[in-house]
């Protein structure tokens, strides 16, 4: 949980630079609002956990090719291809859970200012 806790301030921190030289530097994105720097962190942070999230085990960036990568690795005496791609899969799927998990707090921060 300690981890998480970890991983969610250093993504949100990362996003919400990257959100405010953006918004800083480039014109087309100026904004006065900082209910602006919020959403777009949120938004940031989803296309992330999408693109990290689709597919798992299932999805086409999880297999490999059944090509010169397959025989490549079946060189190796100790390679296991089907754990490999399990791994890969569980990890990419892991990857955007905690994407999604740390873009939670700022989209509380944006439900609760409509509120307030």
């Amino acid at each position: 949980m300690k981890s998480l806790i970890k991983h969610v301030v250093i993504i949100n921190m990362i996003a919400a630079t990257g959100i405010f030289l953006l918004l800083r530097y480039v014109e087309a994105f100026k904004s006065t609002h900082p209910l602006d720097l919020v959403l777009l962190v949120v938004a940031v942070l989803w296309v992330l956990a999408v693109f990290m999230w689709s597919g798992g085990n299932h999805g086409k960036n999880a297999q490999f090719s059944e090509g010169e990568s397959y025989e490549a690795n079946s060189l190796v005496g100790d390679y296991d291809r089907v754990g490999n791609e399990l791994e890969n899969g569980r990890l990419t799927s892991q990857m955007g859970f905690v994407l999604f998990v740390a873009s939670l707090p700022p989209l509380l921060v944006l439900v609760a200012s409509f509120f307030l």
